[in-house]
């Protein structure tokens, strides 16, 4: 069993230790690996896309807005 696989075993016990009965997580749209990983582990694509963003101060000292793509 491969690092990746491993735990995500290990984070479905705990959820399913704490009572929870469904896991959902993202994954960025160019990350195939780790997509695979997941269609491998039984998780399916709900058809879902979003763009997270954040603010970060640059050095000028001037707020700006970045995305995660």
């Amino acid at each position: 069993m491969g690092a990746g696989t491993a735990l995500c075993a290990w984070a479905e016990e705990q959820a399913a230790a704490a009572g929870f009965s469904t896991i959902y997580l993202g994954v960025g749209v160019d990350n195939d690996q780790v997509r695979i990983l997941y269609e491998r582990s039984g998780y399916r694509p709900l058809g879902e896309s979003v763009t997270p963003t954040y603010n970060y101060v640059d050095d000028a000292g001037v707020t700006q807005t970045g995305d995660r793509n």
